[in-house]
């Protein structure tokens, strides 16, 4: 009788050999495949916008939520002018009745509306209200929290989180300190659903584009020096709608700064987000 062989060793390495495996993979997996495809990339990509250039229909009515204060209002004010119809959707009245009234002396004409989006009978409600009223054009989704209560993670603020957070992503959904582990799983997610959503609905005619900022100083982020103001932010987004750009990553070299820490050995990204956490922690005093 033979003795039978557990063929399962074959199948796994050893957990020391992890992050060598894992480098030289990397490296092959770059240099073979990732390099050659972003090279042909580039050349199709500047040849076609000199063959061609793609003219989408103009827009007239835009809803955008979390509008009352950052990079929602910024967005707003970038696109507001004559012609424009405008959906302002946010909790705060007020706040969005000053972005109302700045966007209405540029031209535009706007429309408030005062919804929390955990609420969704309510959000659906208003939204197909706003749409059968004013055929949207385009759906900006903007809204977020970050969530971070240092110890306290497993509190109810994970449901809130959820239901805000897989609206918009963030450069934390590339790579995050574990203090921010419902802030950047909603953001993982939101971004992969969006590389499906692409794809479904490009079959019914709908683009989708995927937003990912990082530092822009926004109420939940704050003002300090490495922060880039919302306005700068509006700019570049309409620009790259414009070009139909799928990921939208601003700036540019922090969200590609967050991409590499994504890409470490396992062991090395947890040793990289516990300190990451530990800094965090220490700023925001959080014990």
């Amino acid at each position: 009788m033979f003795k039978t062989v557990n063929m399962h060793f074959y199948y796994t390495v050893p957990p020391n050999l992890h992050p060598v495996v894992q480098v030289v993979m990397s490296m092959m997996i770059n240099f073979f495949i990732v390099k050659p495809v972003s090279i042909g990339l580039f050349f199709w990509d500047n040849a076609k916008q000199l063959i061609e250039k793609k003219q989408y229909p103009e827009l007239k009515v835009i809803l955008i939520t979390g509008a009352s204060s950052g990079i929602g209002a910024a967005f707003a004010k970038e696109y507001a002018k004559s012609g424009i119809t405008l959906g302002l959707l946010s909790r705060n009245r007020e706040r969005l009745q000053e972005v109302a009234e700045e966007c209405e002396f540029k031209g535009a004409k706007c429309y408030i509306i005062a919804a929390d989006i955990k609420d969704y009978d309510m959000l659906k409600e208003v939204l197909e209200d706003f749409d059968n009223q004013h055929p949207i054009d385009l759906l900006f989704a903007n809204a977020g929290i970050s969530g971070i209560e240092g110890d306290y993670v497993w509190t109810e603020m994970w449901r809130k989180v959820i239901d805000i957070n897989l609206i918009n992503s963030s450069i934390f959904s590339y790579f995050s300190p574990p203090l921010a582990i419902w802030y950047g799983a909603t953001k993982s997610a939101l971004n992969k659903f969006t590389h499906d959503l692409y794809y479904v609905a490009s079959k019914y005619n709908v683009r989708v584009n995927l937003l990912v900022p990082s530092s822009i100083s926004t109420n939940m982020i704050g003002n300090d020096y490495s922060s880039i103001p919302p306005a700068y932010l509006a700019k570049i987004l309409k620009k790259q709608l414009e070009d139909n750009v799928f990921c939208i990553a601003y700036p540019f070299y922090q969200n590609l700064y967050y991409y590499i820490l994504s890409t470490l050995p396992k062991r090395v990204s947890l040793l990289v987000s516990s300190t990451f956490a530990k800094m965090i922690m220490k700023s925001h005093d959080l014990n």
